[in-house]
């Protein structure tokens, strides 16, 4: 391990033998069932990470925090991703007394559709856990539509539960979970009804 210390010698910083970079910190640990390559530890509210860009440029020009996917089995690969595949994750885990292994919530970025040559249609799902694993509670998808409770955005037709859809067509559809494919609470189309 090669070890950061300051003036007084008291360790800082240290990349260990796996090639992990742990701050605050001298040994990895495992959370959301992931050992990271990058580790921040602290007993207070210094244990964060922060980015700031200074300087007189557009709006469009601003801090960013950029997750990357491929399918390819090498460093520098730049194989194409497919539907379903996760793009990144956010999550979010508390202890439970004896590890930090479960997440009870996260905020993931998964394709939503066909790829093609620089096309890469997502949806943003968001996940929140009752037990030991979350699971999606609702998504903004690819088209705009935003759905909740449910993960089809045509629940009008469906017959294996309900939920709550916003559709970006300007349609909203809330429906009870039942057996029947005709039975909304409330469906308000481009019409009104």
């Amino acid at each position: 391990a090669i070890y950061f210390a300051d003036s007084g010698s008291s360790e800082k910083m240290r990349i260990d033998s796996s090639g992990r970079l742990l701050i605050g910190t001298t040994s990895a640990r495992s959370i959301a069932n992931i050992t990271c390559k990058t580790q921040i530890e602290a007993t207070d509210g210094t244990a964060a990470l922060s980015i700031t860009r200074n300087d007189n440029a557009a709006a469009a020009s601003t801090c960013r925090l950029n997750f990357g996917r491929t399918r390819a089995t090498s460093l520098g690969g730049v194989t194409a991703v497919t539907t379903n595949d996760i793009l990144g994750e956010i999550r979010f885990s508390g202890s439970d007394g004896t590890d930090l292994t479960n997440h009870a919530a996260s905020i993931g970025a998964v394709v939503d559709g066909s790829v093609s040559n620089n096309t890469v249609p997502g949806r943003l799902v968001f996940n929140t856990a009752t037990g030991s694993d979350p699971v999606e509670r609702m998504r903004i998808a690819s088209t705009g539509d935003v759905l909740i409770a449910t993960t089809s955005a045509s629940i009008f037709n469906d017959t294996s539960g309900g939920g709550f859809v916003v559709k970006a067509d300007g349609q909203l559809v809330i429906k009870k979970e039942a057996t029947s494919t005709a039975d909304p609470l409330v469906w308000l189309n481009d019409t009104g009804q």
